[in-house]
């Protein structure tokens, strides 16, 4: 009987070992409280998160006015204590002073042992606690800025239902929000070809920014709307749908209706007598051109200056259109080498005329640019007509294009004399009258306004008896677009 005795108790130490081993080092605090509240083990976690050995914990529950010296935080804990963690053995977080007189979130789970101790776990979650604060301060800024944008802002799904929307979505949609959720968002388009373009630009490019089109309100309502979207991705690229931002640009493309119409009006205005001044000029010169050397001379004249007052409106009417917001472009992809030959073969005689040499450079193949065709014709006649303008007979005039900083730069260089850095500054800036450029010098700033709305820039480097150079960059197409 004795023999048996000595072997219970010897199994009994082996398994308090192996379980003092395993707390020993367990990743939590672990501690083992008697029914009188003594602290009769604590393994080394527990003195990592709180600092104290178990000397420093006396007996009973004296230790609380260490850990606890608030006293009235300290009966809350005592009675949870008692209420909860005992007797139901779930977890609870309390801030606990710790030997450093540090506080620390820590996370405590009790049981209630047959003998009446108590197994207490706890682990510190002072760092979670705070991630967890600043996601929810997070989450609030994100809802304020959600709720509070002036666009409507909306949450799909990858097929398109509607997942969230702020109140500005409601409002301008004319929508309930127990309606719009789950509504699909194809629905709004007021025509196919506009989704259709839409859903093209987001798929190819993950992304469209101030996309107009229009949209169907709840009523049936068309409005002019601006569309800026992202796609929704997980990491491994797996799409969970499409989030942005609309705006209403009804009224905005309304006033702008209005501003065409009287760009137009004035337009026809100023025009209209000039087309048969033109004609008869013309005719006039042509009669006159064997009856007299005076006559014929007042005659060009007179047809000279209907063609300067004729350029001199449409340069007006161009200013007029940028400074209204009406000046548009149709960024295309574009070959440019093409372009540029047929350009140079249209100037070659002009400056052979003025006899001046004139010589082009291009590097080969030059890549496509996405660029609207017209208005960058226009832009590079600008600077060539300049050139030739300013340049003296027999002097030269060099066309240079290539790529740099990815984008296509094309620049056009003359003997000319070139213009003071003081006179530098204005001749991309409206009504900046410079001596040295005859007439309203309107061109370059609308050759600028055309550049930068394709996403360009448009510069000059000039010094006085050195000639000028002036050059625009466009951005490149990439593969895809090409196609």
């Amino acid at each position: 009987m004795s023999n048996q005795r000595q072997q219970v108790a010897e199994s009994l130490q082996k398994q308090r070992e192996t379980f003092s081993t395993i707390f020993q080092k367990a990743p939590y605090g672990v501690a083992l409280v008697d029914k009188d509240g003594t602290y009769l083990y604590i393994n080394p976690e527990f003195t990592s998160l709180t600092g104290y050995t178990l000397e420093d914990i006396p007996t009973g529950r004296k230790w609380f006015h260490k850990a606890y010296p608030d006293p009235e935080y300290r009966r809350k804990v005592i009675a949870t204590w008692k209420e909860d963690i005992v007797q139901k053995g779930a977890g609870r977080v309390f801030s606990i002073a710790c030997k450093n007189r540090e506080a620390r979130e820590i996370e405590f789970w009790s049981t209630l042992l047959d003998d009446g101790s108590t197994f207490i776990m706890l682990s510190d979650v002072t760092e979670r606690r705070r991630l967890e604060e600043e996601l929810r301060e997070s989450e609030e800024k994100y809802r304020a800025l959600f709720e509070d944008s002036r666009g409507a802002v909306f949450i799909t799904t990858r097929d398109g239902k509607l997942t969230s929307t702020n109140q500005a979505y409601l409002d301008l949609f004319g929508y309930t929000r127990e309606e719009v959720i789950g509504l699909d968002v194809r629905k709004t388009y007021a025509n196919p070809e506009g989704r259709f373009r839409f859903q093209q630009e987001i798929e190819r490019k993950g992304a469209v920014k101030d996309f107009e089109l229009k949209l169907r309100k709840k009523d049936g309502t068309e409005l002019d709307c601006l569309l800026t979207a992202t796609v929704r991705q997980l990491q491994d690229g797996v799409t969970l749908g499409y989030q942005g931002i609309i705006r209403d640009i009804t009224e905005r493309k309304k006033l702008e209706e209005m501003k065409t119409q009287f760009i137009n009006m004035l337009a026809h205005e100023l025009k209209t007598p000039l087309t048969p001044i033109l004609s008869s000029g013309k005719l006039l010169v042509e009669e006159l051109e064997s009856k007299g050397e005076i006559e014929h001379r007042l005659a060009k004249n007179i047809l000279d200056g209907a063609h300067s007052l004729n350029s001199h409106l449409d340069e007006l009417l161009e200013l007029a259109k940028g400074e209204m917001g009406l000046l548009k472009v149709n960024p295309e992809p574009l070959e440019p080498g093409s372009l540029i030959q047929r350009l140079t073969g249209r100037w070659s005689t002009t400056f052979a005329a003025k006899k001046q040499e004139f010589q082009v450079e291009l590097e080969s193949p030059l890549p496509y640019v996405l660029a609207d065709e017209g208005r960058t014709s226009q832009v590079l006649s600008n600077l060539l007509s300049n050139a030739n303008k300013f340049t003296p007979e027999r002097g030269q005039v060099t066309l240079r294009a290539g790529v740099k900083e990815d984008a296509l730069v094309v620049e056009v260089g003359d003997s000319g004399p070139g213009i003071l850095v003081e006179e530098q500054q204005g001749i991309f800036q409206p009504y900046t009258h410079s001596d040295g450029f005859p007439g309203l010098g309107l061109g370059l700033v609308i050759a600028k306004e055309l550049v930068e709305l394709q996403g360009g820039k448009i510069w000059c480097h000039s010094q006085p008896g050195k000639g000028s150079t002036f050059g625009f960059s466009l951005p490149l197409a990439g593969s895809e677009e090409q196609k």
